[in-house]
């Protein structure tokens, strides 16, 4: 039988999903952000309804018979679940023996990659790849915020997004267009075109090269200030009061390169099949050995609320 480490009996205790979520949130903030919601197959279906927009209202004629209707279907949706998975083996000696901070050395281990685990899966869902069932060769493919946001994709020359296919029931891939540099103005348009759309984008998220640009350099009608008493210099902004809502600025080492998603962050969740998860590995010696697992993907409610600006650079 097995040896039971009182490490491991800590963690069966505790809920290890929320011993990750909870530790270091900010590593991963769009993951950390976006609601959390149970699926219950690997590719998952979900309807979203598009109301009819002004044009479909009449101007009634008095005594007049009612209108044609128009109503609106559902559209329905698929993604596919991602397995994201590390294993952690350490010796029987250094468990044994007290770290730094107090934990055992296996429980160390697993909190560390149950936090890779989690870094991947939102490098996943802010991504550019498309959707891929598992074929045996090549495992499920989650498709990345970056693909899943066509409607409102600005691109360089030759730059475009396939977005979702109803017909094949997948999300296409992103082809790069040529690089231009992001400019406020620019960046505004794209946001506008969501809000066109009847979005609320509320968080723009970036990597830090374009997130350091943005946060100094665009001033909008805002003046910096700070108390001189005060002794600390305020050098970026965190919140952008757009002429469409407030947006505020999230960088995420996560996010993808020369790429600003504009997203509502109501419209995305993350469906997950199997939460993270911690299973003991079979072991022929002086060891324990742990498999951490997540199995996940992303959901779009409604990819026309948010936009994107691809294909730029910070200089």
């Amino acid at each position: 039988m097995a040896t039971v480490t009182t490490s491991v009996q800590k963690l069966a205790r505790e809920d290890f999903s929320k011993v990750v979520s909870l530790t270091n949130p900010e590593d991963t903030p769009v993951y950390s952000m976006l609601k959390k919601t149970e699926v219950s197959s690997e590719s998952p279906f979900w309807a979203a309804y598009e109301r009819p927009d002004a044009s479909a209202v009449t101007s009634g004629i008095d005594g007049a018979d009612a209108p044609s209707p128009v109503n609106t279907s559902d559209t329905k949706y698929r993604n596919f679940t991602e397995g994201f998975t590390v294993s952690v083996r350490v010796s029987g000696r250094a468990n044994a023996q007290a770290t730094a901070d107090g934990k055992k050395e296996l429980a160390r281990q697993v909190i560390a990659g149950g936090m890779a685990v989690r870094d991947a899966a939102e490098k996943s869902f802010l991504s550019a790849q498309g959707s891929q069932a598992d074929n045996g060769t090549v495992p499920n493919r989650a498709a990345g915020m970056s693909a899943w946001i066509a409607s409102n994709a600005s691109h360089g020359v030759g730059g475009s997004t396939a977005g979702y296919n109803g017909t094949t029931q997948l999300v296409g891939a992103v082809t790069n267009g040529t690089n231009r540099v992001i400019t406020e103005s620019l960046w505004l348009e794209s946001v506008q075109e969501a809000w066109d759309n009847h979005g609320k984008p509320d968080v723009a998220v970036m990597n830090s090269a374009l997130g350091l640009k943005m946060q100094t350099s665009f001033t909008g009608i805002a003046t910096m200030d700070h108390p001189g008493s005060k002794k600390e210099l305020l050098g970026a902004v965190d919140f952008y009061h757009t002429p469409f809502g407030r947006m505020a600025f999230v960088m995420a080492r996560n996010a993808p390169a020369n790429t600003v998603l504009n997203i509502e962050k109501g419209k995305f969740e993350i469906g997950l099949l199997r939460p993270f998860a911690v299973q003991e590995l079979a072991k022929s010696g002086d060891y324990e050995a742990r498999q951490v697992i997540l199995d996940a993907t992303l959901i779009s409610r409604n990819e026309k609320h948010s936009s994107k600006l691809a294909d730029v650079t910070a200089s």
